[in-house]
């Protein structure tokens, strides 16, 4: 899968270009992103795109290589400072610096300064992804946190080698074939991360099974690489939050909130399926009524199991 990173590229000048290439490259980018600059900043502006151009032409000759997966490119963000990108995306230099410094220090981590800017780019992205998302823990919104470790400043090439990605990508495609699923190339990636968080997360509730810790298993659907707001739009969930309570309270059921969510899901499910089954009878197309007991958010292995 081809994937074009959009990189905020910050490395020291390296003239390996010849002057006129650079120039010429230089005068398309600015007039494609309408930039006009006085002499002097101009010459300025022009050694940090050159530095950037030679990164993510070095690196997509890799990429032809077969040696990385994906491609990079030039952005609006190409002939910037390290210090305006900073400001640009909210994050205090001095905070990244220092947390950049002590990662390295706690796994124990050196680079020359050309890969120091890389790693730390991506170290940044990463870190702004767990920030964002241990904020919805902290709301309730998911059910556990995450954390730095020794790859936060790899590359998703270099992950899907270490972790033999490889095979997962065979299994996301089994999960397309399985339900019929084809998506552009832009949001086959976007819908491959929550197949994957959803995979993950089924596979270390498992172990618990395995353990004896839970009393069920849990497996993949057709909504496992769907976003949870599409869930909760198909599902309504919002709507049925108070009948949800109002059951729990009722039968005496208490869950972590893990297994609340899970039985939640299942609960909502009964509840659609009786309220169209009640629709006929309203109807006449049925001769009997269903309802709610102590079992409607029990999944079907547990009830074969009565």
């Amino acid at each position: 899968m081809r994937f074009l990173v959009i990189i905020f590229a910050l490395v020291a000048v390296i003239c390996a270009y010849p002057v006129q290439n650079v120039e010429q490259k230089w005068a398309e980018y600015k007039q494609q992103y309408g930039k006009n600059y006085d002499p002097k900043e101009d010459a300025f502006r022009m050694d940090l795109f050159r530095a950037t151009l030679e990164m993510v032409e070095e690196h997509n000759k890799k990429y032809a290589a077969g040696e990385v997966t994906f491609e990079m490119g030039l952005n609006d963000f190409a002939d910037w400072t390290f210090e305006e990108k900073q400001h640009l995306f909210g994050v205090p230099i001095n905070s990244i610096e220092k947390q950049w410094s002590d990662f390295k220090t706690e796994f124990g981590k050196t680079y020359e300064p050309k890969e120091d800017a890389m790693r730390k780019e991506i170290f940044q992205k990463n870190l702004e992804k767990i920030e964002a998302h241990n904020q919805k823990y902290e709301a309730g919104e998911v059910t556990y946190e995450m954390g730095l470790n020794n790859f936060s400043d790899w590359t998703p090439a270099e992950i899907e080698g270490l972790l033999g990605y490889s095979a997962f990508n065979q299994k996301w495609n089994n999960y397309k074939s399985q339900f019929d699923k084809s998506y552009s190339e832009e949001e086959d990636a976007m819908r491959k991360e929550l197949f994957r968080e959803t995979f993950d997360m089924i596979e270390a509730h498992n172990k618990k099974y395995e353990a004896g810790e839970v009393t069920y298993k849990m497996g993949l659907n057709q909504f496992s690489d769907w976003t949870a707001e599409e869930k909760q739009k198909l599902f309504g969930f919002g709507r049925s939050d108070s009948v949800w309570d109002n059951y729990k309270e009722k039968y005496g059921k208490a869950y972590s909130p893990e297994e609340d969510s899970m039985r939640k899901e299942i609960f909502t499910k009964t509840l659609e399926t009786i309220e169209a089954h009640n629709k006929k009878y309203a109807a006449g197309e049925v001769t009997w009524t269903m309802g709610l007991n102590q079992f409607s958010d029990w999944t079907p292995e547990e009830l074969k199991h009565l």
